[in-house]
């Protein structure tokens, strides 16, 4: 796997969702009609696009292997498709939002110790963006006149709760890869320049000695862990971020 282009397209696939959702931000805050058939549609593409990049992610995470079972995995959108051939190669693809805490220092001071706290309440579920998916497309056609009238004013009330989800999920999250090997962290809001940051990590095995980088996991090297890659990394701040 390349480290780099991995990363790159990884942060490349979150930008895009942050600019998204802040289009998706802006207009909620600036709603007129509750019954304004035209913004729900607009707000119910850009929710549309952030599910699929969000699937898009778990591509990119897991490349190398999808790519076997998908030879067109580079013309690949639809999120409930990418979402089952994902879960076929690597059950736990999806993001797990995450606050770290730094508990120590070891090798003189010169690594960290972190351990990573889930943070599952609120955020978006796999099962919740297959569902959302599908429903914003139903918005996405022109309503025949003999079928049945779109929800606009239920769809749009829960919207808000979609977006917040989508912040719970991302904002500082884990993307594990196959088996547990790697993993890529990843924050959306930099403490220091607001960007999109992540960075790799591959797994400690057996008496594997570190010379550069930190360690999440709640032993002490070299019992157990991830070894940060400091040659392909856009450095993550492992504390509670700013929300996105």
């Amino acid at each position: 796997m390349n480290h780099q282009e991995t990363l790159e397209n990884y942060i490349s696939c979150l930008t895009d969702i942050k600019k998204r959702t802040e289009v998706i931000r802006r207009i909620l805050n600036n709603i007129v009609l509750e019954d304004d058939v035209v913004t729900v549609e607009i707000l119910a593409l850009q929710f549309r696009k952030v599910f699929e990049l969000i699937a898009l992610t778990g591509i990119v995470a897991n490349r190398e292997k999808y790519a076997e079972i998908n030879k067109d995995f580079h013309k690949n959108y639809h999120a409930r498709n990418i979402i089952k051939s994902l879960k076929e190669i690597n059950p736990d693809f999806f993001p797990v939002p995450v606050r770290g805490e730094k508990t120590g220092t070891y090798n003189n001071g010169q690594h960290s110790n972190y351990v990573m706290e889930k943070l599952g309440k609120g955020a978006l579920t796999e099962n919740q963006l297959t569902n959302y998916w599908d429903r914003c497309g139903s918005l996405l056609h022109a309503t025949n006149p003999y079928g049945e009238p779109k929800k606009i004013k239920q769809t749009l009330k829960v919207m808000p709760d979609w977006l917040g989800g989508i912040v719970k999920l991302l904002n500082s999250h884990n993307s594990m890869g196959i088996n547990g090997e790697y993993m890529i962290a990843a924050t959306m809001q930099s403490e220091k320049t607001g960007a999109v940051h992540a960075a790799f990590f591959e797994k400690l095995v057996g008496s594997t000695v570190l010379d550069s980088g930190e360690i999440i996991g709640n032993k002490k090297p070299p019992e157990g862990g991830f070894k940060f890659d400091a040659s392909y990394v856009h450095p993550v701040p492992f504390k509670k971020c700013k929300p996105f």
